[in-house]
């Protein structure tokens, strides 16, 4: 719940208007849960790697990208 709530936060800032480059992140991140969900449920061996993929990579990743566009909203906002 609280990812859900960080990813949503550009989009709650902006006026609820989701571009489309936010669009497709959204749907990344949901097609990568779900291959999460469906890794977990069947006992895949794959299912360490991947974990261990989106924790050090892909998570990180996001965390830079989220507080990079709200610090650029908030600069132009302040202009």
């Amino acid at each position: 719940m609280v990812a859900v709530a960080v990813a949503c936060l550009p989009i709650l800032i902006t006026g609820f208007v989701v571009s489309r480059g936010e669009g497709a992140l959204l749907v990344a991140f949901y097609v990568a849960y779900t291959m999460y969900l469906a890794l977990d449920a069947s006992g895949h061996d794959a299912l360490g790697p991947y974990s261990w993929l989106m924790a050090v990579f892909i998570l990180p990743l996001t965390a830079l990208g989220l507080a990079g566009g709200l610090v650029g909203w908030l600069w132009r906002r302040r202009c």
